[in-house]
């Protein structure tokens, strides 16, 4: 056997080679069941055992003659094994001191005899046994019988070796896969030293999930896979010094640098461009891939699982900003991290009953100071991070199904409020933020009137607005289901008006009731002359077309009394009120009584 400084040494290690063989995760493999049974065959017993030993159990991975997974490894047999490096024969359980109370020997399957020998690593480190079991005892177990049987241990062991490499290596394009590249960035910076030279790793996107998945769609996915065979030859076209590519995703492959200079780095990257600077033809089919390429250095983190989310984080991030590479940047990772975090949060705060409210805003006509509507604004307050500003966590949620939960969610709250103001005898309109990705849902439009029929409301008394640049993205499609919305009775208003790219064509297509100036030409509108053209321009435009126009931001006396002269319909902002809860809301009517009603 190898020998350690001491036992609690070599245990370490023999744990630490069993956990990378990964063989602890194999079951019913049928190489090994039949090894077990052709070692119970040739030396003539009825069990045999092929055992994987960890800290505690002794795991049964191949077994003939018992029906046991595992048994406790303390007082095995097997732990005596493979504390030795040759076979351990034991003629008579029942007459040796150590064992004869085990109970493998005292009940089922009463184990009389036993020969084992160690399953030893190139490394000479012994992860488990293969052994053969009688129910009577032996004495006639020979040198030839221990040689065989150790013979079966080595079939067994280069059996492990074999599983270890194929579960290593990726089927589509035979290099090595991302469990083999963690494993690897794991020994990377177990090894590593206070002086070794830049290590980094890095990410190629050779063609996005969607791209990838529309060709897939378009030519099969066979052609696909060709595809990205392809890109795996041209990738082989990198200078080889220090350089392993790896396959870790659909068409993502992976690189580890360890010994390549700042300036080297950079004229990788410029390769890996120039290979893909000319179209691949697959099948026959030329087409352009654009990679994206993240890298990350090896200090970044601690661990090989943290590296590689880092890593992929930074490649998502250079396909998002349309950048041909991108560098880890710990910030924008953080921001990653709080976006993923908020995104569970929230899906938790809408299950919840006190982390979610609407604040309510009144927009008030310009000529009689009345209360014409409230916008529902959304407030979230996190246990720990407090308030989220919606900003944040809407822009999040309408990248993902959320969206079309927060929808629900308000439309609930919002028109059990309607309820209790009309009962109150306020007959002012609620507007309430819908996303456009909730229209081009089927079956919106049908909810929305039942919604309003289980609440015994009718759908005047409801605005919906939508931003402009959500509506803009694809007008033929949600043109057809606002018609829909307004055929029911519901006014529908363009929010952020300005911030599209809007046109005479886009405002006719739409059918809109009102368009928001959006603030952000309000806020400084006294003392910026440009803002002033534009406003002016804005509200004309809307006019013309008959639609009612509202300037929302409104702080200030002098900005309220120009957009007042100017022709502005509704007016909201600080100026009038900030949002506020519902009891708020309606201690602000009563102390403003002249404007409550409508």
């Amino acid at each position: 056997m190898t020998k350690f400084k001491d036992a609690s040494s070599w245990e370490k290690q023999r744990l630490a080679a069993l956990k990378a063989t990964g063989a602890l995760e194999f079951s019913g493999e049928s190489i090994l069941d039949t090894i077990a049974e052709t070692a119970g065959l040739a030396l003539k017993a009825p069990i045999a055992l092929i055992v994987l030993i960890d800290e505690h159990q002794a795991w049964l991975k191949a077994h003939v003659g018992v029906t046991a997974t595992h048994i406790a490894r303390e007082g095995a047999i097997c732990d005596y094994t493979i504390r030795g490096s040759d076979v351990l024969v034991i003629d008579d359980v029942s007459m040796d001191s150590r064992f004869k109370d085990h109970p493998m020997a005292l009940g089922k399957p009463h184990m009389r005899f036993y020969a084992g020998a160690p399953l030893r690593t190139k490394d000479g480190l012994n992860i488990g046994t293969v052994c053969v079991i009688d129910t009577k005892p032996r004495h006639d177990f020979t040198e030839s019988d221990r040689l065989l049987l150790h013979k079966f241990a080595a079939l067994a062991m280069a059996r492990i070796e074999s599983l270890r490499s194929i579960g290593f290596i990726d089927r589509v394009t035979g290099l090595l896969n991302h469990h083999r590249f963690l494993e690897d960035v794991e020994s990377l910076l177990a090894n590593r030293t206070p002086d070794a030279p830049p290590a980094f790793l890095g990410a190629i996107d050779v063609v996005s999930q969607n791209r990838y998945n529309e060709i897939a769609k378009a030519v099969g996915v066979q052609h696909a896979q060709q595809l990205v065979l392809k890109a795996k030859e041209r990738l082989q076209e990198i200078d080889p010094s220090g350089v392993v590519l790896y396959h870790i995703d659909h068409a993502r492959f992976a690189t580890i640098c360890p010994r390549l200079s700042l300036a080297n780095k950079e004229r990788l990257i410029r390769r890996i461009l120039e290979l893909f600077s000319n179209p691949i033809d697959c099948n026959g089919i030329p087409i352009n891939l654009e990679p994206s390429i993240g890298i990350i250095d090896l200090t970044a983190a601690d661990n090989a699982p943290q590296l590689f989310r880092a890593l992929m984080a930074t490649l998502d991030q250079a396909r998002e900003n349309g950048t041909l590479s991108a560098v880890y940047d710990p910030a924008t990772d953080q921001s990653q991290q709080r976006s993923f975090a908020l995104l569970s949060a929230l899906h938790t705060a809408l299950e919840t009953a006190d982390q979610l409210d609407l604040h309510y805003q009144p927009r008030v006509d310009t000529k009689s100071g009345k209360v014409l509507s409230v916008e529902a604004l959304l407030r979230w307050t996190h246990p720990t991070l407090g308030l989220i500003s919606p900003t944040e966590f809407i822009s999040l949620a309408e990248k993902t199904a959320l969206i079309g939960k927060i929808t629900v969610w308000v439309l609930h709250k919002a028109l059990k409020q309607v309820v209790e103001w009309r009962a109150a005898g306020h007959k002012f309109k609620v507007a309430i933020n819908i996303s456009a990705h909730d229209i081009e849902r089927g079956g919106f439009v049908s909810f929305l009137k039942d919604l309003f029929e289980t609440y015994q409301v009718p759908l005047e008394s409801v605005e919906l607005e939508f931003t402009e640049n959500k509506l803009i993205q694809d007008v033929a499609t949600v043109r057809s289901e606002l018609l829909r919305l307004r055929k029911l009775g519901l006014d529908i208003a363009i929010d952020d008006f300005g911030t599209g790219y809007c046109n005479n064509a886009y405002l006719k297509s739409i059918p809109a009731t009102a368009v928001k100036i959006d603030q952000s030409f309000v806020r400084e509108l006294e003392s910026h002359n440009k803002d002033q053209i534009i406003v002016r321009s804005m509200i004309d435009l809307a006019h013309s077309l008959g639609l009612t126009v509202v300037a929302e931001g409104v702080e200030t006396a002098e900005s309220f009394n120009l957009l007042k002269n100017w022709g502005v319909d509704q007016i909201q902002g600080y100026f009038i009120a900030r949002p506020m809860d519902a009891r708020r809301l309606s201690a602000w009517l009563e102390h403003n009584a002249q404007l409550s009603h409508s």
